[in-house]
């Protein structure tokens, strides 16, 4: 093990205690999780479903969120580059004749053109790879005039921008102490999580809330509502360069693709 993980896993425990097994029933429609989390935003957007004929879902979850939208419109797609995310979807959702979860590339979508009205983004922007193929794909799937809503953080410049927050609990530790050092610790906390020699390769993007902007307008999407989260006790960051990245944690963001 590298000085600098043993510098890094020393200080980390000063800011809590790992946790190692997070309950998967958290998760649920009734969990702590998806209550504090899903539930609101789903709620906030509820009013978009109205005249939805179909919805797609990118980051299949474990499929509590399809469920959720297909008791309201009449057809909904979840799509997932993890196998083990597409099977937890399709067993969630068994119940339902109107709705179909797909293995997809990260990239490619198995969809016709302005085949949905609506498409559904939660905690999963910033595990997006292949930003503007994926960006167009999204838009070459909606119709005309329909809308992205996009939820998503932690940033990566955020404080715990290496995710799995409760193993990495040092504030900024990823950004100190280098990707090596994560996947060492992670792999500690989760034996076998993962191994990387970049960022991308366990999912991480690295996007900016700047960045963002500039690929919504690349990919031809109108920005139609826009929220940036930032540390309550710091909101005047917003309005510093550079150092604002440090400090918002995620997004919210509502893109509508523009009638021809």
């Amino acid at each position: 093990m590298l000085i600098r993980t043993r510098i890094y896993r020393a200080l980390n425990s000063l800011f809590g205690r790992p946790t190692r097994v997070m309950s998967e029933s958290a998760y649920s429609r009734t969990g702590s999780i998806f209550k504090a989390s899903t539930t609101p935003i789903l709620s906030s957007i509820e009013h978009y479903l109205r005249g939805a004929q179909n919805v797609l879902i990118v980051g299949c979850g474990n499929g509590e969120e399809a469920c959720w939208f297909a008791d309201r419109v009449p057809g909904v797609a979840a799509v997932d580059v993890s196998e083990e995310a597409v099977e937890r979807s399709r067993h969630a959702t068994a119940a339902y004749s109107n709705v179909r979860c797909e293995l997809i590339d990260g990239v490619r979508l198995p969809f016709d053109d302005a085949s949905f009205n609506l498409i559904f983004m939660h905690n999963v922007c910033e595990h997006v790879i292949h930003l503007d193929e994926s960006f167009t794909e999204y838009r070459r799937v909606l119709r005309d005039g329909g809308l992205l809503v996009n939820d998503f953080g932690p940033m990566f410049y955020s404080p715990f921008g290496a995710h799995l927050q409760d193993a990495l609990k040092l504030p900024w530790g990823h950004l100190v102490f280098g990707l090596r050092s994560v996947v060492e610790l992670r792999n500690e906390y989760y034996p076998g999580h993962c191994s990387a020699e970049s960022w991308e390769e366990i999912g991480l993007n690295r996007l900016t809330e700047s960045e963002y902007r500039k690929l919504v307008q690349r990919c031809g999407f109108r920005l139609e509502a826009h929220e940036v989260r930032v540390s309550k006790n710091v909101p005047l960051v917003r309005h510093i360069p550079i150092v604002r990245n440090l400090f918002v944690f995620g997004i919210h963001s509502v893109l509508r693709k523009p009638c021809l």
